[in-house]
């Protein structure tokens, strides 16, 4: 595949990639097929964000603890892949914690990369979920989990990646940013220790900033408990014929929970309550 053969994004994307060496040029055609199946699984609604999927019955029980805490009982991260393992889906409706997952368990599955991890963050508002290839000895970004996903792949050199996949923003539009946008990310550390740095770029505007770290049962537990924080309604959003994203509100029996617990989260905060005594967060 050439960049001749690709939408502009991709040839944006590519402009500011060195692909010098061989290994690169095979690199690049290897990028190219990975962007291009994650902008048609975007375009044709395979991948969606959607709140709905801890909804369901039997993922996410919420029950009344000691001195005012609210318990939520959730399947371990090791049994989210398990169940993908088990029963292989083709199509992706889920929160970034059961993407992450998931698509995990599909690249494993497929032979698609060498390796892949799952990082997360809790803090400075964002509680969430990406994954870490590595292909051929370099390591790349992979977040379609967000409720806008990004639609390459970010290498984690600190060059950026760059994608007009998204249009311009417009009024009432559910997009976080439109147009040109750079994506960039960078590791610092080795081993458990490991951080990554992602940023996204609008003009010389910083759109989005977060610092991810390998995961642990300890972080995915403080990452639910953040997201019960941050969140509120449940929605989902998807991409249009457009590529427009278009969000919508979950006409879901269960969809009042995520607005109990964050009014539950919230007022606790206000009166002066640390996270960890108004939400405990438990594995089934």
């Amino acid at each position: 595949m050439t960049t001749s053969s690709v939408d502009q994004g991709f040839e944006l994307y590519f402009a500011e990639v060195d692909f010098s060496s061989a290994k690169d040029l095979h690199g690049k055609a290897w990028l190219a097929a990975m962007n291009g199946k994650i902008w048609n699984a975007l375009k044709s609604g395979a991948i969606t964000y959607d709140r709905s999927s801890v909804l369901r019955d039997g993922y996410a029980d919420v029950a009344d603890g000691e001195d005012g805490r609210k318990v939520v009982t959730i399947p371990s991260l090791e049994a989210v892949e398990e169940e993908y393992v088990q029963n292989p889906i083709n199509e992706f409706h889920a929160t970034c914690r059961e993407l992450a997952q998931q698509l995990k368990a599909k690249l494993k599955m497929d032979g698609a990369v060498d390796n892949v991890e799952v990082f997360g963050c809790a803090g400075n508002g964002e509680a969430h979920y990406i994954l870490i290839l590595t292909k051929d000895g370099k390591d790349y970004l992979m977040d379609v989990g967000y409720s806008q996903p990004v639609p390459v792949l970010v290498p984690l050199d600190g060059k950026p990646a760059v994608s007009s996949f998204y249009p311009e923003v417009s009024e009432g539009s559910a997009q976080i940013y439109g147009g040109r946008t750079r994506y960039s990310a960078a590791r610092d550390g080795e081993g458990q220790d490991a951080r990554v740095g992602f940023v996204i770029i609008q003009g010389d505007s910083v759109q989005k900033s977060f610092t991810f770290k390998r995961m642990t049962p300890e972080l995915d537990k403080q990452i639910v408990a953040t997201w019960l924080k941050a969140t509120g309604k449940a929605y989902s959003t998807s991409v249009d014929e457009s590529q427009r994203l278009v969000r919508q509100a979950i006409d879901n029996p269960r969809a009042g929970l995520f607005m109990e617990l964050h009014k539950h989260v919230d007022t606790g905060v206000k009166a002066g309550k640390e996270l960890g005594e108004l939400i405990e967060v438990q594995y089934r």
